[in-house]
């Protein structure tokens, strides 16, 4: 008989793999408990992908307004008056979404080949304003960026006058 036949022979050989199978079991639950709605959420948004027709001049609209925007967005990022204008338009825009969908969700037809808005305004929600939002949490952070990089340039600029000062009194002292 060898050690390795001895060893599954042992009892406390068998425990340790019945503990092990149940954390395994245990750890493989909480693994499904966490991941469960992130897995939901993806297969949901497949689905939306797919009931889209994105051959519809309507949403080849939508995506075009967003990429220009984001274009537009991207060239006026130094410029921090033009952004916030923008900032003011979009967050505006997404104010009026529950509008624009009972408007669309009226007028349909002139716009598609299949009525995408529902009285809760999950197609506009997710194709125009999350989008919308997202932009302008971009002018948001840039904002914060640029003031951080103002504050920099600011303080190394006080700092050099500072030390151009004390050289300066220094020098002015030893003459």
């Amino acid at each position: 008989m060898s050690a390795e036949d001895d060893q599954h022979q042992d009892p406390r050989f068998e425990l340790n793999m019945k503990e092990a199978l149940d954390k395994y079991m245990q750890r493989k639950k909480l693994d499904e408990e966490e991941y469960g709605p992130f897995r939901q959420i993806f297969e949901n948004a497949k689905d939306f992908f797919a009931a889209v027709d994105f051959s519809e001049p309507f949403v080849i609209g939508l995506i075009t307004f967003h990429i220009i925007i984001c274009i537009v967005l991207w060239k006026t990022r130094k410029n921090l008056t033009v952004q916030m204008g923008f900032q003011l338009c979009l967050l505006g825009l997404c104010q009026c979404t529950e509008y624009i969908n009972s408007f669309l969700s009226q007028h349909w037809e002139l716009l598609a080949g299949q009525n995408y808005f529902d009285e809760s305004g999950f197609f506009l929600s997710m194709t125009f304003q999350l989008p919308l939002l997202m932009m302008a949490l971009y002018v948001t952070v840039n904002a914060i960026y640029n003031a951080g990089s103002m504050l920099i340039k600011y303080k190394r600029l006080q700092i050099r006058k500072e030390l151009a000062e004390k050289h300066k009194t220094q020098a002015g002292a030893t003459d």
